[in-house]
């Protein structure tokens, strides 16, 4: 008996890329393959888009029964984040997420996740939401990464 196999993905290109939020909204989407059911997002260099991270500021929350929405804004656009939450979830720091998600709005935040596209509308689900503690040296450092990331995509190249 023959299975048929699915082409392996590269493990090797399935970094952490920090972007902004124009980025996202400028990246290049290709169409689902056969291998997969969902859109591919390459960014304008080229780079394929597993998963990202930004800093940006919560303009709006919305917290429902399994999921938490956020307005995420970082200077340069604006991104919807969607973060599944689980009643069951006693994990600390999702359990914090919804007990402070009403007066988060205005508060930077660090998000890590995965670039989607619904009906048209780009999203990204979150893996991991933590609020930006200590000044703005981290808003700082993480445009420095964005730069310094393409920078080094591009001499690589």
């Amino acid at each position: 008996q023959t299975s048929p196999t699915k082409p392996r993905r590269n493990y090797d290109e399935q970094t952490l890329i920090p972007v902004t939020i124009k980025m996202l909204h400028s990246s290049l989407s290709s169409p689902a393959s056969t291998s997969s059911s969902t859109a591919e997002f390459h960014l304008q260099d080229q780079r394929p888009l597993h998963m990202i991270k930004f800093v940006g500021a919560v303009r709006s929350s919305e917290v429902r029964s399994t999921n938490l929405f956020l307005d995420v804004e970082d200077g340069t656009g604006l991104m919807n984040v969607k973060v599944w939450v689980n009643d069951g979830d006693d994990c600390s720091a999702i359990v914090d997420l919804r007990r402070k998600a009403t007066e988060k709005d205005g508060k930077y935040v660090r998000i890590i996740g995965q670039l989607k596209e619904f009906d048209g509308v780009r999203t990204v689900v979150a893996n991991d939401v933590r609020e930006v503690e200590g000044g703005g040296n981290e808003i700082t450092y993480h445009f420095l990464e964005v730069a310094h990331s393409h920078e080094r995509h591009l001499k690589a190249g």
